[in-house]
């Protein structure tokens, strides 16, 4: 038998070959463990994504309770970590929208829009060009590009034909406007603005009984809903409410005007409440004309 010879040349061989590695310092290879998974935990890359995730937590919370200008400083922390985070943009212009901050808040959306031309960045850039209070900004033809634009990106986007009646009804295209308001009241039968506005177009061109039953089809609808975000219910005569049918609120056109009618008793009351409409429309800023078409 051979086999001592053979493993004293192997121990020698073995032996030699580690002083050769020692050397060379050569160091081991040693399964990965505990520190070495730590170790790219902590990298630079990994923290900048803790961090995002950290902030843009903070900025949802502060969003949702209303904390405008906390919610703005963070979704812009956010987007300096990941400046690609679509969602921190879309609301970041929302939050802006809250503040008043319109330029702002059109940029924002635009670099939305022109990123993935999502249909939510588009509705919005409609919004923003359709409220009054935005000043300069307000501008019904650029609104109702935007809103075709959200419409063209997504077919079943339904808010927008809503949308594109108020900005017709809001130019003085009446015909146009009632197209789409009813349009809009077939594909969203819940839609308590598509029914009362569109009776209210009915109203002004002499259709006292078309005007009536599309107010009562808007009475209707009322009974199952809540009112909306600056409408107060019915018998709520609260400063607030009051003040959301004097002037425009952020994002949206209609907004006074709805707010009359959330207060409305029934029917009966739609000969003020349309000539609230006529005069609201009339006291709007300088109406933009745009292709009714």
């Amino acid at each position: 038998m051979r086999w001592p010879v053979v493993a004293g040349a192997l121990a020698a061989s073995l032996a030699g070959l580690t002083a050769a590695l020692t050397a060379l310092h050569v160091p081991p290879h040693p399964a990965a463990g505990p520190h070495a998974t730590a170790a790219a935990a902590q990298s630079p890359a990994h923290q900048r994504e803790v961090d995002f995730w950290a902030v843009y937590g903070r900025a949802t919370d502060e969003r949702l309770n209303h904390q405008w200008d906390a919610a703005a400083r963070d979704y812009r922390q956010a987007l300096a970590l990941n400046p690609n985070h679509w969602d921190s943009l879309y609301y970041l212009g929302g939050v802006l929208m809250e503040l008043g901050h319109y330029a702002d808040a059109r940029d924002s959306f635009m670099r939305l829009a022109n990123a993935n031309h999502s249909a939510r960045a588009h509705a919005q850039l409609g919004a923003l060009y359709a409220t009054p209070a935005a000043g300069s900004l307000f501008d019904l033809g650029r609104a109702a590009r935007e809103f075709r634009l959200a419409r063209a990106s997504n077919g079943d986007e339904s808010g927008s034909l809503l949308e594109l009646g108020e900005v017709a009804l809001a130019a003085g295209h009446d015909k146009q406007a009632q197209e789409l308001l009813a349009d809009a009241g077939r594909t969203d039968f819940r839609s308590v603005p598509a029914h009362f506005l569109l009776g209210y177009v009915r109203w002004k061109h002499g259709d006292a009984a078309g005007a009536r039953e599309a107010m009562m089809q808007a009475l209707a609808l009322r009974k199952g809903q809540k009112p909306p975000a600056g409408a107060p219910g019915e018998g709520d005569t609260r400063l607030p409410g009051h003040a959301s049918m004097s002037e425009s609120q952020k994002g949206e056109l209609f907004t006074p005007v709805m707010a009359a009618f959330w207060r409305a008793k029934g029917v009966g009351e739609e000969r003020p409440l349309y000539a609230g409409v006529e005069s609201y429309i009339r006291n709007l800023p300088s109406r933009s004309r745009f292709n009714a078409n």
